[in-house]
């Protein structure tokens, strides 16, 4: 029997909603240079625009200048990516590869949020640097969006202190922290979770949190937990702990949506052709 021919996936562009409107939307920056310059698509080409709040257009570029691309939008897809878990993480601020790897991370395994943060063993940034890491972790951000298949970025907040981080958290999350030392294993902290919690999952710096930090993070309300009797690096523990709460809370695991689904409509990887 022989089989359907296809076409290869829609590339997926991001354009925030304020470049989305009536009908149409405007690539610019890196997204109209990756377009033109990288891919080199011409007009007429069809693409898929991410608004990064929940929306999916078909679009089919119109015109394509030095710095910018129209597209016109022929269909809007309604599709869930999103696991319904309202998962954040806070991590403390480490080299930035590594902390580039984890904003990869948390984005494919559907965290809501992301809240950098300072201890005294962390790397520190100045004003100036702070602000082009917030501008290019948000790349980061983006691309991880468009490759994994989600529909809403993360929230990125500005790296803040410890204490204020702690005073955030417990006015809104069930905060989870990560020790390596002796404490409750994650497990049965985990256990101690209602369904349907917002949880903050608190990852220290490469060195780890000192005592009086822990204690500090207590006295707040947070919770304390161990994930074994390995000593994890900091990215590892973030993703083992982030996979292992999207898997008992959220969608990790779940069954793949059939043909025809809302969901199938944004993961299928190529279309029939007539």
């Amino acid at each position: 029997m022989d089989l359907p021919r296809t076409r290869p996936p829609l590339r997926r562009f991001f354009a925030p909603p304020g470049q989305i409107q009536d009908g149409w939307a405007t690539l610019e920056g890196s997204e109209a240079h990756h377009l033109r310059v990288t891919l080199r698509m011409k007009s007429g080409a069809e693409i898929l625009v991410l608004d990064g709040e929940g929306g999916a257009y078909d679009g089919r570029v119109e015109e394509t200048d030095k710095d910018r691309i129209r597209v016109r939008l022929v269909g809007r897809r309604d599709a869930d990516t999103e696991s319904a878990l309202d998962l954040g993480l806070a991590q403390a601020m480490i080299r930035n590869e590594k902390m580039k790897w984890i904003l990869q991370k948390a984005t494919e395994l559907g965290v809501s949020e992301i809240k950098p943060f300072y201890t005294p063993r962390s790397v520190v940034l100045s004003r100036k640097d702070s602000s082009c890491w917030l501008e290019r972790s948000r790349r980061i951000l983006i691309e991880a969006l468009k490759q994994c298949g989600r529909l809403k970025l993360p929230r990125l907040s500005p790296p803040v202190d410890f204490n204020t981080l702690l005073s955030e958290v417990s006015a809104t999350h069930h905060g989870v922290l990560l020790w390596e030392k002796p404490c409750t294993p994650f497990k049965e902290v985990l256990e101690a979770v209602s369904p349907g919690s917002r949880i903050m999952l608190v990852v220290g710096p490469e060195g780890g949190f000192d005592t009086e930090e822990v204690a500090g993070a207590a006295r707040k309300g947070l919770a304390t937990a161990h994930l074994g009797s390995r000593v994890l690096r900091a990215e590892t523990a973030a993703v083992s702990a982030m996979a292992i709460i999207q898997y008992r809370f959220g969608d990790l695991g779940n069954p793949l949506p059939g043909p025809g689904s809302t969901s199938s409509n944004l993961r299928r990887d190529h279309y029939e052709v007539s």
